[in-house]
């Protein structure tokens, strides 16, 4: 819920005629840009970058600057989803707090490198603090303090420990989004967790009974198995991990099974692993299965191996992603994804932050 104290200090603002918030934006992310002022209702507008670049590649870059940002709110919306584009981003942020605005807070919403948070032998580089102190160890303070660096659905909570203390991080989630499109549906879901991981990382956020999953080992091959319920009664000695186990007549109640079952996860790449759970989930009982991902990273185009007649085609009804990567989501317009839009959530974050330092 918003605070009121927000919406009045927005208000007072936008009656005096000056937008309190200035949105700057990397190249790929100006459709969200032009959503958040949309959805901001007079209580932002658009900062004007030209990303240029000189013949040798550097930089060449041009940004909305000097008295008319003074004293001003400024987020700057960009994207970590390749690093090409990172020292382009970085020059418009460094800059920015020298310009006397009030504040400045950066949106990333996916934290590319996250996966690679830890390390388990000497000489392997944990990326996700190299990115991390990059990103924060050249940003000054604007007026009103530090910078605030917001990311949705980070790998790990213990990247945050990555970051300098030149930021505050912001870290969100945008389960609460996908909430409120289940409870629109109306159809009873369980939740389904890959991993212990996905688990610890959601669970606090869904309101639902859900099942959590593992990889385990068979020999040479490997499996992934429904470990554990909360909120649901499952027959665990009916439980089959292959298709050659014997069929008992599925670990669900009649009522249960026929529940959408729906599979979360912070993000996907080939989707394997979401593909191989719902294997374990219909080996089990199951009925429809659904997938949930914030962030569809989807390397090497893998989302087209779920288009009808591709080798994942029919294995989930509906596959939910969020917009975060704009570049990827443009592309899922066809069943059986279906993007949920981070704006209105990203813009209800932005707005508590500006009243904060008002």
């Amino acid at each position: 819920a918003k605070a009121p104290h927000t919406e009045m200090a927005l208000k007072r603002r936008v009656s005096s005629g000056e937008p309190p918030v200035l949105i700057y934006a990397w190249s790929t992310m100006a459709k969200f840009q032009t959503n958040l002022v949309h959805e901001a209702k007079g209580a932002a507008q658009e900062a004007d970058v030209k990303w240029r670049v000189f013949e040798t590649g550097w930089p060449n870059i041009e940004f909305q600057a000097g008295d008319s940002i003074h004293g001003k709110h400024a987020v700057f919306l960009g994207s970590l989803f390749k690093p090409e584009s990172l020292m382009h981003q970085l020059s418009v942020c460094i800059a920015l707090p020298r310009n006397h605005i009030r504040s400045l807070s950066i949106v990333f919403p996916f934290f590319g490198p996250g996966t690679m948070e830890r390390v388990d032998k000497e000489g392997m580089l944990a990326s996700a603090e190299t990115l991390a102190k990059l990103i924060s160890a050249p940003l000054s303070p604007a007026i009103a303090g530090i910078p605030t660096v917001v990311i949705y659905d980070i790998h790990a909570l213990q990247e945050r420990f990555y970051f300098t203390d030149n930021v505050r991080l912001r870290l969100v989630s945008a389960l609460p989004i996908l909430m409120e499109k289940l409870k629109a549906d109306s159809v009873r879901t369980v939740a389904v967790f890959p991993d212990d991981g996905a688990a610890k990382r959601f669970g606090k956020h869904v309101e639902l009974p859900y099942l959590v999953c593992g990889k385990v080992r068979d020999k040479d091959e490997r499996y992934i198995r429904i470990l554990d319920s909360v909120g649901l009664e499952i027959d665990t000695t009916k439980l089959r991990l292959k298709a050659a186990d014997p069929d008992h007549g599925g670990i669900f109640t009649p009522e249960d099974a026929q529940c959408r079952f729906l599979i979360i996860d912070d993000l996907v790449n080939s989707g394997g692993t979401l593909v191989r759970c719902a294997e374990a989930l219909r080996l089990n009982g199951a009925g429809r299965i659904d997938a949930y991902c914030t962030h569809a990273v989807f390397g090497h185009d893998s989302f087209t191996n779920f288009a009808p007649g591709a080798k994942f085609a029919g294995v989930f009804d509906t596959f939910f992603v969020t917009n975060s990567i704009p570049e990827v989501a443009l592309r899922l317009s066809s069943p059986p994804f279906q993007v949920l839009d981070l704006t209105p959530h990203m813009w209800d974050v932005l707005q508590d932050l500006a009243a904060s330092h008002n």
